[in-house]
């Protein structure tokens, strides 16, 4: 550094704010210079304006990610799909989340309604009712708006909200195939699984997490495999080679939730963990329920107590063939209810009484699913299908989750719908 840099900067200083007296401009220089030094003696001394700021004893555990939305979601993405599938597998709790908002958020399907109008504002009600035919006559039917032929287009719909409602995003892919009965349009529906996660780079452009983005973060296209690369089998070799497919091929179905944000996360990535802990919980009360409900005794030898014996005591000796022993050398005993059990010499005996669920089992289960409820953004009514409380109550819940339905839809309708029937 050269002498005159810093000379040549305070000259940049002053010109960009013609007018300002000299005077104000220092008076400025030393208000941002106390300021700084400051901070420095506040970041020293560990003091924070915001409390959840602060670096003291307290929160010296606390060191979140810094990360930007895709350097948050795309290392993780893989694990966190895999353990939401998982669960929506294994578990009623996850399962049911996942129905809840297919059925309110989609239902039976939802359909487009024509409504051309002509110059005047008049609608066009013979044209309307003509393309309403037409677009049923393609959605209707599996084998004419789908490429793998099993779904109708309102089977997709719920498809692509359920996979969402469970992995966070969901891909479609439209290509054209002239003849047959209807238009050739068909759709392919794609797991985000199946997006390329090799490569960062294509032809200039960055690629995150197989989503090709511009400088701007729009996406261009999207790097594809045909199959699963975790598909169960191989024949095809080239379907494992990723596809590069222009953007305006793809619907991609997700909830943009950060700036830059190029991929969706799953919205039970909050309670996964709730969700799995909750089933433990349940699974190991019910065996130590069952454990507890045998009919049990402790037997307590006192020092120097007889552990030698030739029969049980009081039924005489043993009959030919018996052993007071099993082959590992455990000792035999046998008793029935209401039976009184005559010990050896030494032994102590006492019943085993049961001591669990008891309770605090219910009172867990209903903070934890009301807590899975919120985060999975539903009533614990919705939920569990389990109604309670009053009316009023009951309406609220209704009238909330509806909100959040609605919001879905929407997001629905604008990325997938809508675009399917313009084309």
């Amino acid at each position: 550094m050269t002498k005159t840099e810093p000379k040549k900067r305070r000259v940049a200083a002053t010109a960009a704010a013609p007018g300002m007296l000299r005077e104000e401009i220092a008076l400025r220089r030393y208000v941002a210079r106390a300021a700084l030094k400051q901070a420095k003696v506040l970041h020293t001394a560990n003091l924070a304006t915001y409390g959840a700021a602060k670096r003291d004893r307290r929160n010296k555990d606390w060191n979140p990610n810094y990360g930007s939305a895709d350097l948050a979601i795309i290392p993780d993405s893989a694990l966190l799909n895999a353990r939401a599938r998982q669960l929506v597998r294994d578990t009623w709790i996850a399962r049911s989340a996942v129905r809840a908002i297919g059925r309110n958020v989609v239902g039976r399907g939802i359909t487009p309604v024509p409504a051309a109008k002509d110059r005047h504002g008049n609608e066009l009600t013979e044209l309307n009712q003509a393309a309403e035919k037409e677009f049923r006559k393609w959605a209707d039917k599996a084998n004419r708006c789908d490429i793998e032929k099993r779904q109708t287009f309102w089977q997709k719909q719920r498809l692509a909200t359920e996979e969402f409602a469970t992995v966070g995003e969901h891909i479609i892919v439209w290509s054209y195939m002239p003849g047959g009965e209807s238009v050739g349009l068909r759709l392919q529906s794609f797991e985000p699984e199946q997006l390329y996660m090799m490569i960062n780079a294509y032809v200039g452009n960055e690629v995150k997490g197989g989503v090709e983005v511009d400088p701007v973060g729009a996406a261009v296209a999207y790097h594809l495999y045909q199959r699963n690369p975790n598909d169960l089998t191989y024949i095809h070799a080239t379907q494992f080679y990723p596809v590069r497919v222009d953007a305006h091929r793809v619907f991609h179905v997700f909830k943009q939730e950060r700036p830059l944000q190029t991929r969706g996360v799953s919205p039970l990535a909050p309670v996964l963990q709730d969700i799995r802990d909750y089933t433990r919980f349940k699974d190991a009360t019910l065996w130590a329920a069952i454990m507890e409900a045998c009919l049990g005794l402790i037997i307590t030898k006192q020092q120097g107590g007889n552990s030698a014996f030739g029969g049980f005591p009081g039924l005489g000796p043993l009959a030919p063939g018996e052993s007071a022993t099993t082959t590992s050398g455990e000792r035999v005993a046998d008793f029935a209810p209401g039976m009184v059990f005559e010990g050896l010499p030494g032994e102590d005996i006492k019943p085993f009484a049961p001591t669990r669920p008891g309770g605090q089992y219910q009172a867990f289960a209903d903070v934890t699913l009301r807590g899975i409820a919120a985060g999975s953004g539903m009533s614990a009514t919705q939920l569990t299908r389990h109604a309670s409380g009053n009316y009023s109550a009951s309406r609220q819940d209704m009238l909330m989750d509806r909100r959040e339905w609605q919001e879905l839809q929407d997001m629905l309708i604008d990325n997938m719908i809508a675009p399917v029937y313009e084309l």
